[in-house]
């Protein structure tokens, strides 16, 4: 049989964007700041609002960039995104963190500056819908994948490589089962005013 596809809802999805700038000298930078130690999670700056550091600039710049063509490319829309809140997160060997997703956020992304990608640990987002009553098989990790079916997906983080996702889009970190440290830099972002539609009753003009 050979039936025509109707697309009905979909998860939005993950856009994957490489980076070509100096890895090494933004892994140093980070070895300077000072982190906190969260219980039965993973490492995190102090400074939440990371790259707004002279050291990350281009990075800084090169992500917003990514945000918008993202913006453009999902939501079909030009609408200017600011940067919020971003820091650097430490997964010790051993170390994971439990799913959660980032509210008062538009879109997140997470940065990888150093991992072993193989065992490093990567990101597994969780499906947030449920299609079907049954599950004949969880594929998470087993190098098949069927989005209609899956629980979840992995990842992989790989360094120089950011990956930009709804900020609703449930996600956490297996355990880091390497000798390395994996280190990111994670962001959130908000639309910059004014947004929406009078006639729809939904325009928001200042804060």
């Amino acid at each position: 049989m050979d039936p025509n596809l109707i697309e009905s809802f979909s998860s939005a999805p993950i856009l994957a964007y490489d980076y070509k700038g100096d890895l090494e000298k933004l892994f140093e930078y980070i070895q300077t700041l000072e982190y906190d130690q969260e219980v039965g999670g993973n490492c995190k700056s102090v400074d939440r609002y990371i790259l707004k550091h002279d050291e990350f600039n281009d990075l800084n710049q090169w992500s917003l960039e990514c945000i918008q063509d993202y913006t453009k490319k999902v939501c079909g829309s030009d609408q200017s995104i600011l940067m919020e809140q971003s820091w650097v997160n430490v997964n010790k060997p051993g170390q994971a963190h439990p799913a959660h997703l980032h509210s008062n956020s538009f879109l997140s992304g997470v940065f990888y500056i150093a991992s072993d990608q193989d065992k490093g640990s990567p990101i597994r987002f969780h499906n947030n819908l449920r299609n079907f009553l049954y599950s004949f098989e969880d594929t998470i990790g087993k190098g098949t994948y069927n989005p209609y079916m899956t629980s979840g997906r992995d990842v992989a983080s790989i360094p120089g490589t950011l990956l930009v996702f709804s900020s609703q889009q449930v996600h956490s970190v297996p355990v880091n089962e390497s000798e390395y440290n994996r280190v990111s830099i994670a962001f959130n972002t908000f639309p910059k005013l004014p947004i929406g539609c009078n006639i729809s009753l939904n325009r928001i003009e200042r804060q």
